[in-house]
């Protein structure tokens, strides 16, 4: 797209954070200045190109993504004016927000509840009763590279939820304590549904970890708090993207739960390398405590707001409420069985 490198200094962090806030043809004018600061002969006709090429609707959240493809592709190389390198960054780009702003596996599932039910059937029985049996009399199989590559993954898909459920936390923040009956809460509600998409995609594919400790041959590892732990909250994800007025502490539990997430999969991503990492991972025990705390501040936000009066007790808010105890039980449980289990060896 551009004759030369745009160098690491064009669109700094700050840049693309305020490209985010204009319309369209700002953030064009404001990626064509910055390209004549450098010498570059770029004019709006050259991104207009690009986009009708692919048959693309000219969007901010599109030219964003254009722009921050240029800043990172511009730390490694150069950029050849219609050559296949950029049109190849640009697209996955745009493939990328597509994917995060409609979610077609987690929407797939969110309109089809009972597959979602059927997959959590099929789940149960294969980790406790098909798999083992299959596995019986085999090797175990030899998943280094599709669990680091998975784990980190999951990682970052993490990180991109973070960001969402913050947003929506932030932008929504004033409602907290509104009737969630009226028409803007639902339709604010309905406006973040991408986000309950993604959400369902993670939850549903989390369920590999279990997959993954079956076809490894680590039944050991396959215990009653991490296959509830999973299954109940496929069940309660798909519940509350399929209510219409959530409770607002729900979403709080959710961000409080990814961020969690961030850390744990970043962590068993880096134990997937083998021994010659592992020795390095003495902090495992406190990401059991990182899971009880987080709990813990679950619990004391839905205290203070149903004390407050900001939350209404429903069905789903009951359920919620008593899973997230449960949970933390199970957890405080399995931590002092882990520590009392290093301390004697």
């Amino acid at each position: 797209m551009l004759g030369r490198s745009f160098g690491r200094r064009v669109l700094s962090n700050a840049t693309l954070r305020s490209l985010r806030q204009y319309p369209v043809e700002p953030i064009v004018n404001e990626i064509v200045y910055l390209a004549k600061i450098r010498g570059l002969e770029v004019d709006s006709n050259d991104i207009d190109e690009l986009v009708e090429e692919h048959n693309l609707e000219l969007t901010t959240e599109r030219l964003y993504g254009v722009a921050l493809c240029i800043t990172a592709r511009s730390y490694g190389g150069v950029f050849l004016r219609g050559g296949g390198e950029s049109h190849f960054c640009n697209m996955l780009v745009v493939s990328i927000q597509n994917f995060l702003s409609a979610n077609g596996i987690g929407k797939h599932l969110n309109e089809n509840v009972h597959q979602c039910y059927c997959i959590l059937v099929g789940y149960v029985l294969f980790v406790t009763w098909i798999g083992p049996s299959w596995m019986k009399n085999r090797k175990p199989f030899e998943l280094k590279i599709p669990m680091i590559v998975y784990n980190f993954f999951m990682s970052a898909f993490n990180l991109i939820l973070v960001h969402q459920l913050y947003a929506t936390v932030t932008e929504n923040w004033d409602m907290r304590c509104s009737n969630r009956s009226i028409i803007e809460y639902q339709q604010r509600v309905h406006s973040r549904r991408h986000v309950a998409w993604n959400l369902i995609f993670e939850k549903y594919l989390s369920l590999l970890d279990t997959v993954f400790f079956v076809l490894r041959k680590k039944q050991n590892q396959i215990s009653f708090l991490h296959v509830f732990h999973h299954a109940s909250m496929c069940l309660l994800v798909i519940w509350c993207a399929t209510t219409p007025d959530p409770a607002f502490f729900i979403i709080i539990n959710m961000l409080l739960n990814t961020f969690v997430h961030i850390i744990m999969y970043f962590y068993y991503g880096l134990s997937a390398f083998g021994k010659s990492i592992q020795k390095y991972l003495w902090w495992k025990r406190h990401l059991t405590l990182l899971q009880i705390i987080q709990f813990l501040l679950m619990i004391s936000y839905m205290t203070i707001s149903f004390g407050k009066g900001c939350e209404e007790v429903k069905t789903l808010e009951a359920v919620s409420s008593a899973f997230t105890f449960s949970i933390l039980v199970l957890f405080i449980n399995f931590y002092q069985k882990s520590f009392k289990k290093s301390k004697v060896q």
